[in-house]
């Protein structure tokens, strides 16, 4: 099994992929990618393209969110939010759709 790992460029990638690799016996695939751009997820798509990946799922775990009061929140912050908690994810939900279909477990998304 294959599991490739998107996150934000930190020093901790390298070490928690071999973590997980070492614990479950996967092969870990680390990228380090900001979500908050829609040339991130096209740059995701053909990193696991070209490193052919099967792709059987696809788990959203990013996402950001913010302390205080609403008002206070910036339009430039809420631009980011959506960004990273809405487009991204249904940006790489289109992309990867075409390769969990071709899996004999496709299932329809729930969107």
């Amino acid at each position: 099994m294959n599991l490739v790992l998107i996150a934000l460029p930190y020093e901790q990638l390298k070490q928690t992929s071999e973590a997980i690799s070492k614990q479950f016996s996967v092969n870990v695939i680390p990228s380090e990618t900001d979500l908050s751009s829609e040339d991130a997820c096209l740059a995701i798509f053909d990193f696991v393209e070209k490193k052919a990946v099967p792709v059987h799922m696809l788990i959203n775990n990013a996402g950001i969110g913010s302390a205080g009061d609403f008002e206070n929140i910036s339009p430039a912050f809420c631009q980011l939010l959506v960004k990273v908690n809405v487009l991204s994810p249904v940006l790489l939900t289109r992309l990867f759709l075409p390769l969990l279909q071709q899996q004999p477990t496709a299932v329809s998304p729930l969107m």
